[in-house]
């Protein structure tokens, strides 16, 4: 039986949609600001199509590299639209433990943002994950959202 579940954080931000993907997709800068995730790293990018080419970031199919407390594992992109960036990795196949790093970017009035920011996960393994991380990711999640609503605000 493979399971599937998902842990999401949703914020409100004081910044455009797209302020709000430029300081995620600003990588270099993580370290500054971030406490959660570390560092993030393109270590392979596929050949650019300029009609699949997003407007900044990694191409869709780059391997990345990617520093969270704890962990570092390579995902690779699978969505990088103004409206989301997302990433998945697997352990043993998704069977086992696969998981798709999303963050959701939406405009609401007044110039603001809903950063919606999770992980879709599935496999065996996942329920003995969620028991003893699930919490503690769920958490990290919203530090992080409160991370970068801070970094933006602040540099509005």
């Amino acid at each position: 039986m493979v399971c599937e579940f998902e842990l999401s954080k949703a914020t409100e931000i004081n910044a455009s949609p797209s302020v709000v993907r430029d300081a995620l997709l600003n990588f270099s800068d993580l370290p500054n600001w971030s406490q959660f995730i570390k560092s993030i790293e393109v270590t392979n990018a596929p050949e650019s199509n300029t009609d699949a080419k997003p407007d900044k970031g990694p191409l869709v199919g780059s391997g990345l590299k990617v520093e969270i407390t704890g962990m570092t594992f390579y995902p690779v992109v699978v969505s990088n639209t103004p409206e989301k960036f997302s990433w998945h990795g697997k352990l043993l196949g998704d069977w086992f433990f696969g998981g798709t790093h999303f963050f959701k970017f939406e405009e609401l009035p007044e110039g603001k943002c809903k950063l919606t920011h999770g992980e879709s996960f599935k496999g065996v393994l996942f329920p003995l994950y969620n028991k003893l991380k699930g919490a503690e990711l769920s958490n990290a999640f919203g530090l992080f959202n409160d991370a970068i609503k801070k970094k933006v605000e602040a540099d509005q």
